[in-house]
Parts: structure tokens; C-alpha cells; sequence
């Protein structure tokens, strides 16, 4: 209930930004943007809130609404990056990108002409974390996610052997089986 709250409430919001600019006459020379920094656990996988890297919670929205740059309902379905966020604002601003700032500006891929990224990459590394449980009985995590596979792998220095996660994305979007150690897909893993 609280996130359908949550949700609702940023709706709310955000119907009152638009309803503000269209009384000003100004919506239709401004650039709207809504996104999240990750998307949310509500009991799939039998996991609540986040950190981890189930489709829920690496998914996060990204919304942009910029007239007369971008046709209205426009849909990415590749994969991108939040590093793709400001260069994006930038581009469709008419502002240069600065040399040496990651990401690239996902504008290309929203009129249909851009080459996605063969992979995103993310990261949870609890080692700074304030909570004692997290920082002491957790390590880093690492993720590589194509449009057929995800990669996670875990990283804690206390655990000898390599361990992680294979999933193939095509066959099992739920993320139910996990091939990390099958002979079959080692070269997938490598």
C-alpha cells in the first residue's frame, strides 16, 4: 500500500507541474523528465524493497516528454544506462556534451536511429554501507545485462570459489533458473 501510495502521490505531483505549465503556455517548450535511481522488490523472487538485481529493481522508469524533439509515445526497448540521463537532457537542450562525461545520449535510440549498447553494467557494493548487517555479512555485487543474458557475480573476498548468477533472458524472464554453474554455459559466464 505504501508504494501504490507513493506512486500515486508522484502522479499527483507531477499532474500539478503540467497543469501549471499549460496555465503558463510553456509546456510545449519544456522538457519533462521523470526517472528513479532503481525500480522495486514487492515480493517477487520472495524479496521485498531493493539491492539486488532482479529485472524489478534494475529496472527503473525513465520517462521524457520533449516536444517537437521527440515523437510523442516513443518506446526504447534496448537497454540503457543512468549515465545516459544527462547527456540526454543536454542533447535535447541543444547543449554540447562535455568531453570525458560518461554515458551517451540516448536521443539517437528514441528517433530510431542510434546503435544501442552490446551491455549495461551496475554494481552494489555494501562496504561503505551504515547498516552493520549489510556492510558485515555482505560483499560486492557486479552485473552485466545483455538483451538475451544477465551476469551477476559476487564478489565477497571471503568466499574462495567464484559464485554468482547466470540467467538467459529469452527463456526464463522470470529469472527462475540460474545457469552460472551448468558446463553448458561457461563460455557464456567467461
Amino acid at each position: 500500500g505504501t508504494y501504490y501510495g507513493m506512486v500515486r502521490h508522484v502522479d499527483h505531483e507531477v499532474g500539478r507541474i503540467l497543469a501549471k505549465l499549460d496555465a503558463l503556455g510553456l509546456r510545449e517548450n519544456t522538457i519533462i523528465a521523470i526517472n528513479s535511481d532503481h525500480g522495486l522488490q514487492l515480493g517477487e523472487h520472495g524479496v521485498h524493497k531493493k539491492r539486488n538485481f532482479y529485472e524489478q529493481t534494475i529496472c527503473s522508469p525513465l520517462v521524457i516528454a520533449a516536444p517537437g524533439r521527440i515523437a510523442p509515445a516513443t518506446v526504447v526497448e534496448d537497454p540503457v544506462e543512468m549515465l545516459d540521463f544527462l547527456p540526454t537532457l543536454l542533447d535535447l537542450s541543444g547543449l554540447p556534451v562535455p568531453e570525458g562525461l560518461r554515458g551517451q545520449s540516448l536521443v539517437p535510440l528514441m528517433k530510431g536511429e542510434g546503435t544501442p549498447r552490446d551491455a549495461t553494467f551496475s554494481e552494489i557494493d555494501f562496504s561503505g554501507e551504515m547498516y552493520d548487517e549489510l556492510r558485515v555479512n555482505s560483499g560486492r555485487q557486479v552485473m552485466i545485462r545483455t538483451r538475451e543474458w544477465k551476469l551477476i557475480e559476487f564478489r565477497d573476498p571471503r568466499v574462495k570459489e567464484r559464485d554468482g548468477a547466470l540467467f538467459d533472458l529469452k527463456t526464463d524472464p522470470g529469472e527462475t533458473v540460474n545457469l552460472f554453474t551448468s558446463p553448458a554455459q561457461q563460455e557464456v559466464v567467461a
